[in-house]
């Protein structure tokens, strides 16, 4: 089996998540990382993936003609210029949520890899969870018949880290997973923003054309500690033909141990359990089948756009007082 040489640039938590999931797929070679901070290499003996070399020298590596892949863990504000740098060098390239700054610059992104013929991929994770991933055929196969409401409520616990904020950390996952669960892919959609100020929390509301109807509500909230927890997300659909009860809920839990506790529960009550399999692992494993074959991913550049294109709206939305936004959304034929 090919083994596509992947470099990492940002050794960070979400780097070193990302850099386990690589070395242990048999279809990836971490071959290098990239990193400013010279102690993050000190940290590498102690880690499985150690025999990967480090490097401060970010052009060295994206133009290295041994690298197939190169993964993107730096701050968000950095994402751009670093993917476009890949792609310039005709990289494949994954980028970490949020994609960049703005749907501008996420279309840039997508029409550049078109242009190099490069795969682009953003690791929007929620959207691998086997809950999603079960979900989403419900859906598909009209199980409990049309959803006419999916209300998101995702909490975490607040972050040391006071420069992070709930919109950038968790709003991307759960707009893809919006996006994922729209099967009409809406031409139009409708952003309302309903409190909070997009630090510490935000409630939005958002309306497709085809008459699906959510409620977001992101919060980061330091009492979880409290409670042993570190994150908590409940996802609820509701049917406009079963007068109005629950058709599935989605509940998990993330506990301080980072143990993950995942049901779906139908509108008889009967417990589905789901989240066996992990979603960064899906994730590397999504990504090696489209580089194979050229597959569709479950979380593209065309993806991103979208979710970026919804973040920009909601961003307005603040800007004007919770007046509606109307988006004209992205597809690949736009």
């Amino acid at each position: 089996m090919k083994k596509y040489q992947t470099a990492l640039i940002g050794h960070g938590k979400m780097g070193k998540f990302l850099a386990q999931n690589f070395h242990a797929h048999e279809g990836f070679e971490l071959a290098v990382i990239c990193d400013s901070d010279q102690q993050n290499a000190d940290t590498l003996d102690a880690l499985p993936y150690r025999a990967a070399a480090f490097t401060g020298d970010l052009k060295a590596v994206i133009e290295n003609p041994e690298i197939d892949l190169v993964v993107i863990a730096t701050p968000p504000n950095t994402h751009f210029e670093l993917a476009r740098a890949a792609l310039q060098a005709n990289k494949n390239t994954l980028i970490e949520k949020p994609m960049c700054d703005d749907a501008r610059q996420a279309r840039q992104l997508v029409e550049l890899a078109k242009a190099k013929n490069c795969l682009l991929a953003v690791d929007n994770t929620l959207v691998y969870e086997e809950a999603a991933q079960l979900i989403l055929k419900y859906l598909k196969d009209k199980k409990f018949g049309h959803a006419e409401t999916i209300n998101f409520t995702r909490i975490q616990k607040m972050p040391s880290n006071t420069e992070k904020n709930c919109f950038d950390e968790m709003m991307p996952h759960t707009l893809a997973l919006m996006d994922m669960f729209d099967l009409y892919q809406s031409k139009v959609i409708f952003v309302e923003h309903k409190a909070g100020d997009l630090h510490r929390e935000v409630t939005a509301h958002i309306t497709t054309e085809s008459g699906l109807a959510s409620t977001i509500e992101i919060i980061f909230d330091a009492a979880l500690d409290a409670a042993q927890q570190t994150r908590r997300t409940e996802i609820e659909l509701v049917s406009s033909d079963n007068d109005n009860r629950t058709l599935l809920v989605w509940d998990e839990m993330r506990d301080r141990q980072n143990q993950q506790t995942i049901s779906v529960t139908d509108k008889k009550k009967h417990e589905i359990k789901a989240g066996k399999v992990l979603p960064l692992a899906e994730m590397v494993n999504n990504l090696r089948q489209a580089l194979d074959e050229r597959s569709l991913l479950v979380s593209t550049g065309e993806t991103g756009v979208r979710v970026m294109q919804l973040m920009d709206a909601l961003r307005l939305s603040v800007q004007h007082n919770g007046e509606k936004v109307s988006v004209a959304m992205y597809n690949s034929n736009s």
